[in-house]
């Protein structure tokens, strides 16, 4: 009888088991599928935020673009008129003059001028801040500027 006994607990034991792994996917699926709701909702919640963000900063683009402008400038270079030194003081007595000779020194040192006139251009971007048309730009695109 303490067999049978047995062997009844067991076997209930056995059946209460089967029936608690077979239920405990089904039980943790719907867990982590409510978990999963909650954070696709705060997930939908913060995309809907990044939109309206998104659509205001458009919304700011396209009042501000005309302000952005192309500045360019010219500025004229003259010529001193007078020669600069063919070649550094230090290097007359150089030894290497008297081994390489007077030509190598003049070319590598003579500084080439222009004869005439030249312009240097900049061009950078710049943003208009007033109803009056006043540019704010970059110091290096404009400094000494003629135009």
């Amino acid at each position: 009888m303490r067999a049978s006994r047995l062997t009844l607990v067991t076997l209930c034991l056995l059946v209460v088991g089967i029936g608690i792994g077979a239920a405990l996917p089904h039980v943790v699926a719907r867990l982590s599928y409510a978990v999963e709701a909650g954070q696709a909702a705060a997930a939908r919640e913060q995309l809907k935020q990044v939109r309206d963000l998104s659509k205001g900063f458009q919304e700011i683009v396209k009042a501000t673009r005309p302000s952005v402008v192309n500045v360019s400038s010219v500025k004229r270079i003259q010529p001193s008129g007078r020669r600069p030194r063919t070649q550094p003081p230090d290097l007359e007595d150089s030894p290497f003059r008297d081994f390489l000779g007077d030509d190598l020194f003049d070319r590598f040192f003579r500084e080439r001028m222009p004869q005439h006139g030249f312009e240097m251009q900049g061009q950078g971007t710049g943003v208009i801040v007033s109803r009056d048309g006043s540019v704010l730009t970059n110091n290096h695109v404009v400094r000494d500027a003629d135009e």
